[in-house]
């Protein structure tokens, strides 16, 4: 009988306790972690993009300012203007992309090899404005307008290469982010599926 009143009253008050365990699980919360690490290095590479960016914004904004400065012979040559132009493109879209990184599906991975491409190809472009603006200046590199002309024709064609291929970037970027969200949506309707 007194093993029967033990009982009752263990059983009472069980029933009647409200509070709750703490869960600690160790491997989300190293996920968790290992997420977070990689979140702020991605930061931290984005802010160093950016100061690339405006570096580079910089240098195509002094290349215009050169421009107006230009000899006669090179002044209304409109290559001259869209190479100019096109970095800035080159500035603008990069800078669009790392704003829409964030926004995407994409593994580390990828975001670490699309910033490590948008740095090469800004400069990249950055390198020939730079170039451009040695040849504007009057007996650059020994050679007459006509030289330098043609050299600036071929700056003008790597200059829309270099455009080109981050237009493909983005568009690459923006695919595999579709593709991880079709592969997300299918482990949930397949982890739907396990439980029901």
């Amino acid at each position: 009988m007194k093993k029967i009143i033990i009982v009752l009253i263990v059983l009472i008050s069980t029933l009647n306790s409200k509070s709750q365990m703490v869960v600690n699980d160790p491997v989300v919360a190293k996920q968790q972690l290992a997420q977070n690490l990689l979140l702020k290095k991605d930061m931290a590479e984005t802010i160093r993009q950016s100061r690339v960016l405006a570096e580079s914004y910089k240098t195509a904004k002094e290349g215009v300012a050169i421009f107006t400065k230009v000899s006669s012979a090179l002044k209304n040559v409109g290559i001259v203007h869209s190479i100019l132009n096109n970095q800035i493109n080159i500035v603008k879209k990069s800078a669009e992309i790392s704003k829409n990184i964030p926004k995407l599906n994409l593994k580390s991975a990828n975001i670490v090899r699309a910033n490590k491409q948008m740095n090469a190809l800004i400069k990249e472009g950055d390198g020939t404005v730079k170039l451009l603006k040695t040849l504007m200046k009057d007996g650059a590199l020994n050679s007459n307008d006509g030289q330098r002309l043609l050299i600036i024709i071929e700056l003008q064609k790597k200059q829309e290469t270099t455009l080109s291929r981050l237009n493909s970037l983005k568009r690459e970027l923006t695919q595999k982010s579709r593709q991880n969200d079709r592969i997300d949506a299918l482990k949930k309707r397949r982890a739907k599926l396990n439980r029901g």
